[in-house]
């Protein structure tokens, strides 16, 4: 089941968090940023060091209108302060079933990331945790 993600101790809610996503190979960054009347007020990278076993990124919008998904159904709602929550984390996911028998040797365990953007859904299968850090002030982009 998917948990509220808290990758610096707090949850970042923003009105737009918005994405930018590098791969190489089985590595993955992202950075995420939180804007506030078009205004970015703080951003993460997320970094994956080759252990990216599934990556899905989804329109939104196709997500929220239709039965089928690429990407999970259950998440634990039982806080009300978490309502809005736009990163979410399952810790030895049973996604690891979608990667088959190969999967199973390949990996001893997978956690799934969950992150709702502007436009996009992403989930990424991860064997190891990624290396989180906040981007300098400076490095934050401006409203286009």
């Amino acid at each position: 089941m998917y948990r509220p993600w808290k990758p610096l101790g707090q949850l970042l809610r923003g009105d737009w968090p918005g994405f930018e996503l590098t791969a190489k190979g089985r590595s993955l960054t992202v950075d995420r940023y939180v804007w506030r009347d078009r205004v970015c007020v703080g951003g993460l990278r997320i970094h994956f060091e080759q252990s990216v076993a599934g990556l899905y990124l989804v329109d939104e919008s196709v997500e929220v209108t239709t039965h089928y998904s690429a990407v999970p159904a259950e998440f634990d709602n039982s806080d009300p302060t978490w309502r809005g929550c736009e990163l979410w984390l399952e810790e030895n996911s049973s996604r690891i079933e979608l990667h088959g028998e190969l999967g199973k040797v390949n990996y001893e365990r997978l956690n799934s990331y969950y992150m709702v953007g502007q436009t996009v859904v992403l989930v990424v299968d991860a064997e190891d945790e990624p290396i989180v850090s906040e981007l300098a002030t400076t490095s934050l982009p401006n409203w286009e």
